[in-house]
């Protein structure tokens, strides 16, 4: 009997020596893992002020960067229009004595449809300068087009409001971007469009796709409606404000992104422009003078058709 008690007095007493190392360990433990969740809790705080810092900062100094690219009233511009608003206040700012005179020969290129600015113009060398920003022929990238077409900003539209003048609305596109195998178009009837994508997936990805849609014939104004979605038969379903085209470019990139077919490449459209030929009528205008009596896809591609229609 005293053998046993012995040996459980041996065995309680080894429990409570391990029972008070395995506290200790449990404690230590329990001590290292509220500081590290303190310095986590730290880090993060430190962090999250960090990033809230830098986006008040940045919202500030946007903010106060949209204030500064004000141009005549109606300059609450967009992200995507900063671009456009800096050079128009360049412009103001470098040629505003002559102002008049610059626009004076823009217009008339316009009308006149000429490439080449005559040497007897007013102003030649600041008039070539202005028309590398607002002249589409002279225009080295994004809006550059062969059409004698005057770029629409919020220094045209107030030099030039009232004018009539036939509207197209531009766009630019990466190649890269237009022909991913991982896209298929929103409508059935643009299917026919895949055999033209085979085709252009020949061609480098980085180039860029550039195409203008046509619009009407009317009057420059801020509340002049513009077309931002073309159906198949590239009539106009829905319009814009000319204002909101100018100041919220993403809003006029999203509709054209569904115009094509794509409405995920709102966010991969680089430019978008509203063009105008100034006091003259595009080919289109002329022959289907009324916006809402337009003939059908067949009569507008009569000349590409390979077959005729029998009656």
């Amino acid at each position: 009997m005293r053998i046993k008690r012995e040996f459980r007095r041996r065995r309680e007493r080894e429990y409570l020596k391990y029972r008070e190392r395995a506290t200790e360990t449990v404690s230590v433990i329990n001590r290292f893992y509220e500081s590290v969740r303190k310095r986590i809790r730290d880090s993060l705080s430190r962090i999250t002020k960090r990033i809230t810092d830098n986006v008040r900062k940045s919202t500030i100094e946007r903010v106060t960067t949209a204030r500064k690219l004000k141009v005549m009233r109606y300059s609450a511009l967009s992200a995507d229009s900063r671009e456009v608003a800096h050079t128009d206040i360049v412009m103001n700012t470098r040629y505003s004595g002559i102002m008049d005179t610059l626009m004076k020969n823009v217009t008339t290129l316009s009308m006149s449809g000429l490439f080449n600015i005559p040497e007897n113009f007013e102003n030649f060398d600041e008039t070539k300068a202005f028309c590398e920003h607002y002249y589409t022929p002279y225009i080295a990238t994004k809006d550059h087009f062969t059409m004698y077409a005057i770029k629409l900003t919020p220094l045209t539209v107030e030099k030039l409001k009232g004018e009539n003048a036939d509207f197209y609305v531009s766009y630019e596109l990466e190649m890269g971007k237009h022909v991913s195998p991982h896209k298929r178009v929103a409508h059935y009837l643009t299917q026919i469009l895949e055999y033209l994508l085979n085709l252009l997936r020949r061609k480098p990805k980085r180039e860029r796709i550039r195409k203008k849609h046509k619009g009407h014939y009317g009057k420059i104004d801020y509340n002049e409606p513009i077309h931002d979605i073309l159906d198949c038969k590239f009539d106009g379903i829905s319009t814009t404000k000319l204002l909101y085209c100018l100041l919220n470019s993403y809003w006029l990139k999203r509709w054209k992104a569904l115009s094509l077919g794509y409405p995920e490449l709102a966010n991969h459209i680089t430019n978008v422009s509203v063009l105008v030929l100034f006091r003259r009528k595009g080919k289109y205008t002329k022959l289907y003078p009324d916006i809402h009596k337009k003939a059908e896809v067949e009569d507008k591609l009569r000349k590409h058709a390979y077959y005729k229609v029998k009656s």
